[in-house]
């Protein structure tokens, strides 16, 4: 499976997320082709990957009277719940085919629908936040908060007993800390979570700017992998899946670790 999931702005597709809600906004404009559904499969893909609680998906400006988008909603829901991904669908003002083919009886996967985005939030109420206990910090764009960081991470690992998982969680927060340092140069946020079967690692800050992966040159993999400007070929290694999404005050960039069916207090 590709590990890397960047979300890959188009001009008929955009994704949006609100961390502290634990959601994703995707919006698809214009006739549904062939190519809008490349690019809305890559991005959607992308946004149930990352497991916020739910992937609002607003069709008010999207054509397609024939109903054959309702199948790539129906593959995305089928995806989360293969992968026991807590992340629901809810496609919001759908046309009207799209509508009744989602929400048919002999669908196999059925996608909740709703007539607006804010209707749909009003359907999935408040967030209670995850099963287990949230750790959480902002800092300042220092050196220090990278350590502090990584702390984070090695104390949550602890918490939710997943010692197996201190070292990759610890070395892929680093990477994502140290980015924000260097490269957004603004504050920013680390939250660690469990969500289904996987440990959630994101880092917040308040540039649009999206992440780039470099890609190795000639030489050694070692040498590669601690060349400057590197550090997210390392987050790749390590992760299960990683990508970036949108905010509305900058970007989060994220990355899980597969849990492996170990229990959870």
């Amino acid at each position: 499976m590709q590990k890397t999931f960047l979300v890959a702005q188009t001009s008929r597709v955009s994704c949006t997320s609100d961390p502290d809600e634990a959601l994703t906004s995707i919006a698809v404009r214009g006739q549904w082709d062939a190519e809008l559904r490349t690019e809305t499969a890559r991005a959607l893909r992308a946004c149930v990957t990352e497991t916020p609680r739910a992937v609002l998906a607003d069709l008010s400006d999207l054509g397609d009277p024939a109903g054959n988008s309702a199948q790539t909603w129906q593959t995305a829901a089928r995806f989360a719940s293969e992968s026991r991904i807590p992340t629901r669908i809810l496609v919001c003002a759908a046309p009207p085919r799209v509508r009744r083919r989602l929400t048919a009886e002999s669908a196999r996967y059925p996608v909740a629908v709703a007539d607006s985005i804010g209707a749909a939030r009003v359907l999935l109420g408040p967030f209670q936040g995850w099963n287990h206990r949230r750790f959480a910090l902002r800092l300042p764009p220092e050196p220090a908060s990278v350590v502090a960081a990584r702390a984070l991470a090695g104390a949550a690992c602890v918490e939710y007993h997943l010692a197996h998982l201190i070292h990759p969680a610890r070395l892929i927060i680093s990477e994502l800390a140290a980015n924000a340092v260097e490269h957004a140069e603004t504050d920013f946020a680390v939250q660690v979570s469990v969500r289904g079967p996987l440990l959630h690692l994101a880092v917040r800050d308040q540039d649009p700017q999206q992440p780039h992966l470099i890609e190795a040159g000639p030489g050694p993999a070692s040498t590669a992998l601690l060349a400057r400007g590197c550090g997210l070929r390392v987050v790749t290694e390590a992760a299960t899946a990683w990508g970036a999404l949108p905010c509305p005050d900058g970007k989060t960039v994220w990355a899980t670790l597969a849990i492996g069916g170990r229990p959870l207090p």
